[in-house]
Protein backbone atom coordinates (compact mmCIF):
# COMPACT_ATOMS: atom_id res chain seq x y z
CA UNK A 1 0.00 0.00 0.00
CA UNK A 2 2.84 2.35 0.65
CA UNK A 3 4.60 1.93 -2.72
CA UNK A 4 0.91 2.29 -4.32
CA UNK A 5 0.49 5.61 -2.28
CA UNK A 6 3.73 6.99 -3.67
CA UNK A 7 3.80 6.09 -7.14
CA UNK A 8 0.33 7.52 -6.95
CA UNK A 9 1.78 10.53 -5.65
CA UNK A 10 4.61 10.76 -8.39
CA UNK A 11 2.27 10.79 -10.76
CA UNK A 12 -0.13 13.27 -9.47
CA UNK A 13 2.84 15.34 -9.15
CA UNK A 14 3.92 14.76 -13.00
CA UNK A 15 0.27 15.51 -14.14
CA UNK A 16 0.22 18.86 -12.17
CA UNK A 17 3.61 19.48 -13.48
CA UNK A 18 2.51 19.00 -16.86
CA UNK A 19 -0.58 21.10 -16.53
CA UNK A 20 0.84 24.08 -15.00
CA UNK A 21 3.44 23.87 -17.99
CA UNK A 22 1.41 23.62 -20.45
CA UNK A 23 -0.89 26.81 -18.66
CA UNK A 24 2.07 28.81 -18.56
CA UNK A 25 2.82 28.06 -22.38
CA UNK A 26 -0.60 29.08 -23.25
CA UNK A 27 -0.23 32.13 -21.50
CA UNK A 28 2.37 33.55 -23.37
CA UNK A 29 1.84 32.27 -26.90
CA UNK A 30 -2.15 33.05 -26.88
CA UNK A 31 -4.31 36.07 -26.36
CA UNK A 32 -7.30 35.65 -24.15
CA UNK A 33 -9.57 37.68 -26.38
CA UNK A 34 -8.44 37.78 -30.07
CA UNK A 35 -9.07 41.64 -30.31
CA UNK A 36 -7.29 42.37 -27.32
CA UNK A 37 -3.16 42.36 -27.68
CA UNK A 38 -1.06 40.45 -25.27
CA UNK A 39 -0.26 41.43 -21.67
CA UNK A 40 3.61 42.52 -21.89
CA UNK A 41 3.80 41.86 -18.07
CA UNK A 42 1.76 38.89 -17.81
CA UNK A 43 4.07 37.61 -20.59
CA UNK A 44 7.33 38.57 -18.77
CA UNK A 45 6.26 36.56 -15.86
CA UNK A 46 5.60 33.67 -17.86
CA UNK A 47 8.54 33.94 -19.11
CA UNK A 48 10.35 34.19 -15.58
CA UNK A 49 8.07 31.22 -14.07
CA UNK A 50 9.35 29.33 -16.73
CA UNK A 51 12.69 28.52 -15.50
CA UNK A 52 11.38 26.24 -12.51
CA UNK A 53 10.48 23.25 -15.30
CA UNK A 54 13.94 21.95 -15.48
CA UNK A 55 12.47 18.74 -17.02
CA UNK A 56 10.78 20.98 -20.20
CA UNK A 57 14.17 23.00 -20.64
CA UNK A 58 14.76 21.66 -24.08
CA UNK A 59 11.48 22.63 -25.38
CA UNK A 60 11.70 25.67 -23.53
CA UNK A 61 14.47 26.93 -24.79
CA UNK A 62 13.01 26.02 -28.80
CA UNK A 63 9.80 28.25 -27.52
CA UNK A 64 11.81 31.21 -26.54
CA UNK A 65 13.92 31.05 -29.40
CA UNK A 66 10.98 31.23 -31.61
CA UNK A 67 8.99 33.69 -30.04
CA UNK A 68 11.98 36.02 -29.50
CA UNK A 69 11.87 35.91 -33.76
CA UNK A 70 7.84 36.35 -34.29
CA UNK A 71 7.94 39.70 -31.55
CA UNK A 72 10.80 41.34 -33.61
CA UNK A 73 8.49 43.04 -35.79
CA UNK A 74 5.14 42.94 -33.47
CA UNK A 75 4.02 45.73 -31.60
CA UNK A 76 5.62 49.22 -30.52
CA UNK A 77 9.65 48.86 -30.10
CA UNK A 78 9.59 49.43 -26.50
CA UNK A 79 7.38 46.45 -25.74
CA UNK A 80 9.22 44.50 -28.11
CA UNK A 81 12.66 45.44 -26.32
CA UNK A 82 10.98 44.35 -22.50
CA UNK A 83 9.74 40.98 -24.06
CA UNK A 84 12.97 40.54 -26.21
CA UNK A 85 15.31 41.62 -22.87
CA UNK A 86 13.42 38.70 -20.63
CA UNK A 87 13.71 35.99 -23.10
CA UNK A 88 17.58 36.92 -23.33
CA UNK A 89 17.52 36.82 -19.76
CA UNK A 90 15.66 33.61 -19.43
CA UNK A 91 17.33 31.86 -22.23
CA UNK A 92 20.80 32.68 -21.24
CA UNK A 93 19.61 31.49 -17.37
CA UNK A 94 18.39 28.30 -18.68
CA UNK A 95 21.54 27.46 -21.34
CA UNK A 96 23.80 27.64 -18.20
CA UNK A 97 21.41 24.80 -16.46
CA UNK A 98 21.33 22.35 -19.45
Amino acid sequence: AGIQFIFSRRTEEKRRVFETYHGLIKQLVEREDPQVPMRLDRQIAVIFELRHFRLYYPVTLRIMRGLKIDCKEYGPAERRARLIEELDLAIAYIQERV
